[in-house]
């Protein structure tokens, strides 16, 4: 019963509210799979059961848009920098090994729209390479992960043509505004 312009907007709205969550807010919901979504014609999309919550610190809310930025911009060597921030090198890393992995498998994920990209596999194939590479990876990055994964799920189902990364390059000023205003704070200042 959806018009397909409504169906995009409550799909871009839902990636744009789950942005805003990890790099402005840095609290998010880390559950929102499609039973936690209501949504009716001429209606905004609610979100309900926020029993299982996460909190970003700064560093990593920084460090993840670098991330997604990076995807965007098909930079296979600075997502891999960028992972690196999320995580750090065992002794036995192979970075090189680990770089090239992503630069290989970027492509296959940027530029696809929903209907062709499981968001949850691919950031689940990232972790394999940075495993076998010797690139420990943040136990914050799995629930992320999987906050991930549900938004993607529920628009997925919504607006399948969607692209994730094309709908972060257009909140991508909004997030930067937001994330200087809060390095400019007066809290931010007298803590550094």
């Amino acid at each position: 019963r959806f018009a397909d312009d409504e169906r995009d907007e409550i799909g871009r709205q839902l990636l744009a509210w789950s942005y805003r969550s990890f790099f402005v807010d840095r609290v998010f919901h880390a559950d929102p799979h499609p039973g936690n979504v209501f949504v009716q014609p001429g209606s905004p999309a609610y979100i309900i059961d926020w029993g299982m919550v996460g909190k970003v610190d700064t560093r990593t809310s920084v460090a993840l848009a670098m991330l997604l930025l990076n995807m965007a911009l098909n930079d296979g060597a600075g997502f891999a920098r960028s992972w690196l921030e999320l995580g750090r090198a065992t002794t036995w890393a192979d970075l090189p090994g680990f770089a090239s992995d992503v630069t290989r498998y970027l492509p296959t994920v940027v530029g696809a729209s929903m209907e062709n990209l499981n968001l949850g596999v691919s950031l689940t194939n990232v972790l394999r390479f940075a495993t076998a590479r010797g690139v420990a990876t943040s136990p914050m990055i799995a629930l992320i992960t999987k906050s991930f994964a549900n938004i993607d799920g529920c628009v997925r189902y919504l607006a399948p043509h969607l692209s994730m990364v094309d709908v972060f390059q257009d909140e991508l000023n909004e997030i930067l505004f937001a994330m200087t205003r809060d390095y400019l704070s007066p809290n931010l200042a007298i803590r550094t």
